[in-house]
């Protein structure tokens, strides 16, 4: 009876041990065969994709196969849009002062020369500047006449200085203002000589800096 409980237990050890073995050898199978998938899904990652067609596919698409062909390409291209200069090459025409335009000598995309005539302003302040310029000459001669009067009789130390003195100071002064006016009758296409000899302008011209 001892004999045979005793090698009921060898059998249940023999077993135990050989089930314990087979769980361990599938279980390593398992990990190297998971190892090698994902070893070879790694390496599908790194391949390039690829399109495969059939036969069929590529004749209803009616694909053909060929290589690139050299073709001669006109030398003008038609292109809608808004064309641009460079900023040297733009001018802004505007009046200096505020006015009417009593016409305009040009039409839009017309080709026009430099210092060519755009268009003609009037306005009541344009013949009062010319006024006052000529008024401002006048008495700019008058000064001077008598600059040079006053600077005789104090050289000779008859005349006052202080009379001299307040001649010469409006005799500058008057020069500096005939100046500023004829830089204004400049700027709005006026000449200062015509001006002086009473011919005023009924309009003034506005004319074009550059070529366009």
């Amino acid at each position: 009876m001892k004999l045979n409980i005793k090698l009921i237990f060898c059998l249940i050890t023999v077993i135990g041990l050989m089930t314990a073995c087979g769980e361990k050898q599938e279980h390593t199978e398992g990990d190297v065969h998971g190892h090698e998938e994902e070893a070879g899904h790694g390496e599908h990652e790194g391949e390039e994709e690829s399109v495969h067609f059939s036969s069929a596919q590529f004749q209803a698409m009616d694909m053909k196969v060929d290589t690139l062909s050299k073709r001669n390409i006109s030398a003008v291209v038609r292109a809608n849009g808004q064309l641009e200069v460079p900023p040297q090459n733009e001018a802004t025409v505007t009046a200096i002062v505020g006015a009417n335009i009593s016409s305009i000598e040009v039409i839009e995309g017309e080709d026009v020369r430099k210092g060519q005539v755009l268009a003609y302003l009037t306005h009541p302040d344009l013949t009062r500047l010319q006024g006052d310029y000529l008024e401002a000459y006048n008495n700019l001669r008058f000064l001077e006449q008598d600059y040079q009067r006053q600077e005789r009789l104090y050289e000779e130390e008859v005349g006052s200085g202080k009379t001299f003195q307040r001649t010469q100071a409006d005799y500058r002064s008057t020069g500096g203002m005939v100046k500023s006016y004829e830089t204004q009758l400049r700027q709005l296409g006026m000449d200062p000589a015509r001006i002086k000899g009473g011919d005023f302008y009924d309009r003034v011209p506005v004319v074009t800096p550059i070529d366009g």
